[in-house]
């Protein structure tokens, strides 16, 4: 494996990694909160099917940065709620 090669496997396990944690803080936070799945995309108008997908972590399909708005203004905390303590 080339030095490209590897920068580019780490880079993109970070990120699925990455990824993944905001995918499981967001999760948590709807579970407390008490709304359903379903309440939850239409209150932030993100499609039930997307948001369980970028829920469950899905490496391919992270949540980006409107989403997580629309999410946090709906469950009502901060955004810095879904992102590592590194990055808060």
């Amino acid at each position: 494996m080339q030095c490209s090669e590897l920068t580019r496997t780490v880079f993109n396990m970070e990120h699925s990694e990455y990824g993944r944690d905001v995918a499981e803080r967001v999760a948590k936070a709807i579970e407390t909160s008490g709304l359903s799945l379903r309440e939850v995309a239409d209150r932030t108008g993100i499609a039930t099917s997307t948001l369980h997908r970028k829920r469950a972590g899905h490496p391919k399909s992270p949540f980006d940065v409107d989403e997580l708005y629309a999410i946090a203004k709906t469950l009502d905390v901060p955004a810095a709620t879904f992102y590592p303590d590194e990055v808060a």
